[in-house]
């Protein structure tokens, strides 16, 4: 397996979380793609995108864990649901542009993405504490 090939596995596991099949194919389509911009951005600018611009934030990200603790006790209200929602694609859109930086910083860097995910200990939103 070459390593365009392990990447490729890579992203569709990255984006396994995905509930928006277009999203879905978006990535899967990008992973095929996988190519320099036209113009690249530098390492800081890619990295100050990551940490700063592609960022759920924190209110937002506590309502989203509320939000999921109710399916445990009780179904959602249509509200809720709807909110839900809004914040799950709202979160997709985000990722799928980080993952876009990230395959850049990548090829800038010239490492292997499973590797510079590894490297920047990068967690999945509803994995982070």
């Amino acid at each position: 397996m070459t390593a365009l090939e392990k990447e490729k596995l890579f992203l569709i596991e990255l984006i396994s979380g995905f509930t928006d099949l277009k999203k879905v194919l978006q990535l899967r389509q990008r992973a095929e793609q996988i190519q320099r911009p036209k113009k690249p951005l530098s390492e800081k600018q890619i990295l100050y995108q990551l940490m700063n611009v592609y960022v759920i934030p924190p209110a937002e990200k506590q309502r989203f864990l509320e939000l999921e603790a109710i399916k445990k006790s009780r179904a959602y209200t249509k509200e809720e649901k709807e909110e839900l929602f809004e914040l799950i694609d709202q979160e997709e859109a985000m990722r799928v542009e980080r993952v876009k930086l990230l395959i850049q910083l990548s090829a800038l860097k010239k490492i292997p993405l499973p590797e510079l995910v590894q490297q920047l200990d990068l967690q999945r939103f509803g994995d982070a504490a």
